[in-house]
C-alpha cells in the first residue's frame, strides 16, 4: 500500500473541480470522442484509487468508513492528542475524524492538533466539523478563536428575499455563494476540509419546524432554498471545503428533535419530490460531492417507520437511483436517539451500510462498529465490494479537496489574518443590513 500511495502523492495534482470523472471517453486515435465507436479508457487518477482500494485489508476499509469524535476524553474535553486517543486512532485508522466545540480553542491550539491528527494516519484524514453559522458555530464557541461570527442560514436566507423581490436573482445566488466562501476560507486556514453544512432542510409553509425555529434553515420557498444551497456549496468548494447538504431527504416539517426522538413525516412521494427533495436535487446537478441522511421517517413514501439513515429505499432507490447521486453519503450522528434506541451500534451500522450509506458519522462504540464491519465481510454476510465501493467514493473525495500529493494543503500559517478578517467582517455587516434593511 505505501507504493501506491507513493505513485497517487506524486502523480495527483488535480484541479479543483465538483467532480471527478471516472474515465474519459476517446477515439480509436485516441482523441477525446462522444460517438458510437468511442470507448471508456480510466484516468489515471481512478486506477489509481483502484489499486489502492483493492490492496487494502479488511480492517483498513472498515476504518475508511469510520468518522470518529474524539469530542472528550478522560481528562474532559480533548484539545490535543493523549495516549488513549493516539491508541485509538492506531486501532481504528478511520478515514474521517469530526471536530466540536469542545476540540476548538485557538487557532495554534487547533492546527496542532490536526497537524497531529494527519500524522498518524496511512492515508490522509478528511477533518471534519459543523459551521452552519448561528446557533451551530463550532469556531466562534471558545473564546480565544477569532472567527467571523457568520449569520445564521435563517438570516442569510431573509437578505437574498430582499435581494429576490429587488428583482435581483444572481445577487442572492452572489450573496449565499460569498457566505459558503467565507466560511470555507476560515475552515480552511485551520486544516479542515469538510462542514456539514449547508442545511437543504425547508421550512412548512404554515410556520418553522424544529430546525427552523433554531433559525438553522434558509426559509420556506423551495426555490430560494435550491439557490442558496447550490450557491453556498459551491462557495465552500472555492475555498477547498467539502460542503455536505443535509438532511436527506429533508426534514425541515419536523417539529422535534431527532437528537431525543423518531420523527415520522406526513409527505407523500408527491410532496416530497415537490418541495423537499429540490434543493437535493439542484445540489446534485451543481456537483454536490457529500449529503448527509436525515434520521426522520417518511411511512406514506416507504410503508414503514424506518428512519431514513438506514432506508435502502430512499438512500439507494431514491438518492442513487432516482436523483443519481455518485458522490459519499454521511449518515447524520450514529449517537442520536432516534436511531441509537433502535439497534446496537454494530446492528445500526450494518443497517446503514445496507441502506447504502459510506461514512458512519459519530458511532457510539466506534471500536464495536468497526469490529462488527470486519466480521460481516470475514462472514460473507457483507461482501468485500460492498465496502470497496463505499471506500473509493471516500477516495475519490480525499482526491478532489487535494489531500494528496506533495503539496497536499495543511494548516494556513497566516490563518489568524485570515480569520476573521476585516473582509469577511464587512460581509456580516452587509447580510445584516440587507436583512433588516430590507434590501436598502
Amino acid at each position: 500500500m505505501a507504493i501506491l500511495l507513493a505513485s497517487l502523492l506524486v502523480a495527483c495534482s488535480p484541479p479543483r473541480t465538483p467532480s471527478i470523472p471516472d474515465a474519459v471517453s476517446v477515439s480509436a486515435n485516441g482523441a477525446r470522442a462522444g460517438g458510437a465507436a468511442a470507448v471508456l479508457v480510466p484516468l489515471p487518477s481512478e486506477l489509481l484509487i483502484d489499486q489502492l482500494v483493492r490492496r487494502m485489508s479488511v480492517r483498513e476499509l472498515a476504518g475508511q468508513m469510520l468518522m470518529v469524535s474524539l469530542e472528550y476524553g478522560e481528562d474532559g474535553p480533548v484539545t490535543r492528542l493523549g495516549d488513549a486517543e493516539r491508541e485509538l486512532l492506531a486501532r481504528l485508522r478511520p478515514g474521517s475524524v469530526i471536530l466540536f466545540a469542545a476540540n476548538i480553542r485557538s487557532v495554534t491550539q487547533v492546527q496542532d492538533l490536526l497537524r497531529d491528527l494527519q500524522a498518524t494516519a496511512a492515508v490522509p484524514l478528511l477533518i471534519a466539523t459543523d459551521h452552519e453559522g448561528g446557533l451551530v458555530s463550532r469556531l466562534t464557541a471558545g473564546e480565544e478563536m477569532a472567527a467571523t461570527v457568520m449569520p445564521s442560514a435563517t438570516l442569510l436566507g431573509i437578505a437574498a428575499r430582499a435581494l429576490r423581490a429587488a428583482g435581483d436573482r444572481d445577487g442572492a445566488r452572489e450573496l449565499g455563494r460569498e457566505w459558503g466562501a467565507v466560511i470555507g476560507r476560515e475552515l480552511r486556514a485551520l486544516g479542515i476540509t469538510v462542514n456539514m453544512a449547508p442545511v437543504a432542510d425547508i421550512d412548512p409553509v404554515e410556520g418553522p419546524g424544529f430546525l427552523g425555529q433554531q433559525r438553522r434553515t434558509f426559509g420556506a420557498d423551495p426555490e430560494l432554498v435550491a439557490d442558496l444551497v447550490v450557491a453556498a456549496t459551491a462557495g465552500m468548494w472555492s475555498a477547498g471545503v467539502i460542503g455536505v447538504v443535509k438532511h436527506f431527504p429533508g426534514h425541515g416539517a419536523a417539529q422535534t428533535d431527532t437528537h431525543a426522538e423518531v420523527v415520522a413525516l406526513d409527505h407523500t412521494p408527491e410532496e416530497l419530490r415537490a418541495r423537499e427533495l429540490r434543493p437535493f436535487s439542484a445540489a446534485i446537478d451543481g456537483g454536490a460531492q457529500a449529503v448527509m441522511t436525515a434520521h426522520s421517517a417518511y411511512p406514506r413514501v416507504t410503508g414503514d417507520l424506518v428512519p431514513a439513515t438506514i432506508s435502502r429505499q430512499l438512500l439507494t432507490g431514491l438518492l442513487r437511483e432516482e436523483l443519481g447521486f455518485e458522490g459519499v453519503v454521511i449518515t447524520d450522528a450514529l449517537n442520536m436517539e432516534a436511531v441509537a434506541g433502535r439497534l446496537a451500534p454494530g446492528d445500526l451500522a450494518l443497517a446503514a451500510v445496507a441502506a447504502g450509506a459510506d461514512l458512519l458519522l459519530k458511532p457510539v462504540d466506534p471500536v464495536a462498529v468497526h469490529t462488527v464491519l470486519v466480521e460481516a465481510v470475514d462472514s460473507g454476510v457483507v461482501p468485500r465490494e460492498r465496502l470497496e465501493e463505499s471506500v473509493r467514493r471516500i477516495m475519490r473525495l480525499k482526491l478532489g479537496a487535494g489531500l494528496f500529493g506533495p503539496a497536499a494543503p495543511g494548516p494556513e500559517p497566516d490563518a489568524d489574518r485570515v480569520l476573521g478578517s476585516d473582509a469577511h467582517q464587512a460581509f456580516v455587516a452587509g447580510v445584516r443590513q440587507l436583512a433588516y434593511g430590507g434590501g436598502q
